[in-house]
């Protein structure tokens, strides 16, 4: 706004009028000065521009026609970022190890959750001097405590694939358990049949059928899943996900219980 100043007052005492300085503002104060017509050479050169400290604002006086500016504070980068399988993603202090803003981030001291976490390859990106993401450390979650973070670094906290591992086989026919069971790595017939509590008496051992889920995408690039049966199987056949098994009886057989020997 525009104030009046009386010939004793300074700097300083605008301040107070304006109802002082911002938290953010700066400690350095702009002044374009109007040199006064006592003064003055020539119209071509009749403002000047300096920068004052607020410190000294109660010994610099003021002409008529001013203009003072005062600035905020630069913004500075004081924060890394976290993302990934944390309980809280997002920005932290940089002023802090690694560790400090892990715990604050949440999840490695939720024994649960920690499961899902793979803990022992936390990794973070760094710039390097021509500001890009060059610098690459991996650090375990036990030595977190000892690595000092940067400014803008980003940490990335990945989940371990095999605790929300939804992946299945399903089995039925003759078999004692029929159902649904969670596929594992390298799992085969044989592994499924022992699962489902091995055959009833009327399987045929040889009698196994598989369909397994297949992926296929049409011209206009339509992606649909179907299901295929797939030949020559024995009990060494890999299993992929969500493939189905089927015990087949052996026919032409009866099936007799009860008070006989």
């Amino acid at each position: 706004g525009f104030f009046e100043l009386f010939d004793d007052e300074s700097l300083a005492d605008l301040i107070k009028y304006a109802e002082n300085l911002k938290a953010n503002a700066s400690s350095r104060i702009t002044l374009d000065i109007l040199v006064p017509f006592s003064e003055r050479l020539s119209d071509d050169n009749a403002r000047s521009s300096v920068i004052v400290n607020v410190e000294t604002t109660s010994n610099t006086k003021l002409n008529n026609g001013d203009v003072v500016s005062v600035g905020a504070i630069s913004g500075v980068l004081t924060r890394v970022q976290v993302m990934g399988r944390v309980k809280s993603p997002g920005s932290y202090s940089s002023s802090s190890t690694l560790k400090e803003v892990l715990d604050i981030a949440g999840g490695f001291n939720d024994p649960i959750y920690r499961e899902s976490i793979r803990d022992n390859e936390i990794l973070i990106l760094r710039k390097d001097k021509n500001q890009f993401y060059g610098l690459e450390f991996e650090v375990s979650y036990e030595e977190s405590d000892k690595f000092e973070l940067k400014a803008e670094d980003k940490i990335f906290v990945y989940e371990d694939y095999r605790y929300n591992n939804s992946f299945k086989v399903t089995i039925d026919g003759e078999v004692q358990k029929k159902g649904s069971f969670p596929l594992t790595s390298n799992m085969t017939v044989g592994d499924a049949i022992n699962l489902a509590e091995g055959f009833t008496p009327l399987a045929n051992q040889d009698g196994i059928v598989v369909y397994e889920e297949f992926t296929e995408t049409d011209e206009n690039g339509i992606v649909t899943t179907v299901q295929e049966n797939v030949g020559n199987i024995d009990k060494d056949f890999v299993l992929t996900a969500n493939s189905t098994i089927t015990i087949l009886p052996y026919e032409d057989m009866v099936n007799v219980e009860g008070n006989v020997y």
